[in-house]
């Protein structure tokens, strides 16, 4: 295989470089250069250069090595070239593991602000199917980022990204809008949340709640569109709620005196982060911390 030395000094006497004109631009001396095409053509198996008069030029096999080195050259060029970006954070590749509430409700204005902020960018976000997979799939080594809500095995180091509170959603025109809530107010009244949620419905047979109707949903959207349309109350994390409450299309009443929260935990890749992850991992950070204070 030819060097990068070598490569260039075809690609030199290509373009119709002279040797003393390949030797200024390469820093080397003629007896280097000579000593290199000497190289090349033990590599090559068979003559490159012939000597013309005073000049050195390539042979028809020659000139056909050295118009594929120019092409190598030009590859080497982008790859230095994508190798500075990445250094840079400027470009990169990125795969993401999370429950499928943070994929949905928190990561988008964060990959928007990412896709504003650099230039190039292949990302992969993955919703897992359960919190307690998450960590598996992470342990694969297929992903730099996972972020869940339940702490990771001892071997993963984790920082905690943020706490979510359970609230209650109604629809606007609610009766319980406006007066202050307990948990005995939502007793007797439809009560919507979504499935795989144990824990959470256990607490509220802890708290003495009797429900008229349980409707537990698989699809966030759909209990958000049954609060909308006046049928229950929903039982929703604040952050899958915040962009609906916003516009006014359900009210998120106040947290008893006994609220059930649950905090999320980010990881990274083992070992220092490429600064892409690190850009990620800042935007996911601030705005978090936006979530908690909205």
């Amino acid at each position: 295989m030819f060097t990068t030395t070598e490569l260039r000094v075809l690609a030199g006497l290509m373009s119709g470089q002279t040797i003393a004109k390949i030797g200024e631009d390469l820093l080397l001396s003629h007896p280097s250069i000579s000593k290199t095409l000497r190289s090349a053509e033990h590599k090559a198996g068979f003559p490159l250069v012939e000597q013309r008069g005073r000049r050195l030029r390539l042979t028809a096999d020659g000139a056909r090595v050295a118009i594929a080195a120019q092409d190598v050259l030009v590859e080497l060029g982008q790859l230095d070239q994508l190798l500075a970006e990445v250094r840079e954070g400027t470009s990169g590749g990125l795969r993401v593991l999370a429950t499928s509430s943070i994929c949905n409700y928190v990561l988008p204005p964060v990959i928007g602000a990412m896709l504003t902020s650099v230039q190039d960018v292949d990302l992969r976000i993955q919703a897992a199917a359960a919190s307690s997979d998450i960590w598996t799939l992470f342990d694969t080594g297929e992903f730099e980022v996972a972020i869940t809500r339940t702490l990771p095995p001892p071997h993963i180091t984790a920082t905690h990204l943020f706490d979510d509170q359970l609230c209650l959603c109604v629809a606007p025109g609610s009766d319980l809008t406006g007066q202050e809530i307990d948990w005995r107010a939502v007793s007797g009244r439809t009560l919507i949340g979504p499935i795989r949620e144990d824990a959470m419905w256990g607490q509220f047979s802890l708290l003495g709640i009797r429900a008229r109707s349980w409707v537990r949903v698989s699809d966030v959207t759909l209990a958000k569109r049954l609060v909308e349309d006046g049928h229950g109350v929903a039982l929703l994390y604040r952050s899958v709620a915040l962009e609906e409450a916003a516009a006014g299309r359900i009210i998120m009443l106040p947290l008893p005196d006994a609220p059930i929260g649950i905090s999320y935990w980010l990881a990274t890749r083992g070992g220092p982060a490429s600064p892409l992850v690190r850009r990620f991992t800042e935007l996911l950070q601030a705005h978090a911390a936006q979530l908690v204070n909205r």
